[in-house]
């Protein structure tokens, strides 16, 4: 069965494969590390057709949210690999997961609140 990963998910993943006593990274953790990998590649693509002088820089934002928010009792947002019915639901049951059918496959799936409010240097930098 193929395996789509999303980018901080992957590292995490292969570090538990390697060994199953590396404690996860918190799912924030992981965000930011996608969000910095995402801007580094856009960073290259755009250092590869603008002029060296051109001046251009990665920004990770933090968000706040809120607690309440609906999003936290029925998560949507899938993450991680794809896992077929049984393997979903003993990691769901092993590990409090949430998993919802993906197509044929099955997934974690996470809260995706809305932004309460985003942290001032990127509201500053526009």
């Amino acid at each position: 069965m193929a395996r789509k990963w999303p980018a901080g998910l992957q590292n995490d993943a292969y570090a538990r494969h390697v060994d199953d006593k590396v404690t996860p990274y918190p799912l924030d953790v992981l965000g930011a590390q996608t969000e910095g990998m995402i801007g580094y590649m856009v960073e290259q693509e755009l250092g590869n057709v603008l002029p060296f002088e051109v001046p251009f820089a990665t920004i990770l934002t933090q968000t706040e949210v809120d607690a309440n928010d609906p999003a936290f009792k029925n998560p949507t947002k899938f993450v991680g690999p794809v896992y077929s019915k049984e393997e979903a639901e003993k990691l769901a049951a092993e590990k409090g997961w949430t998993v919802k059918a993906d197509g044929q496959y099955y997934r974690r799936v996470v809260p995706s609140p809305k932004p309460k409010r985003i942290s001032r240097c990127a509201r500053s930098s526009g």
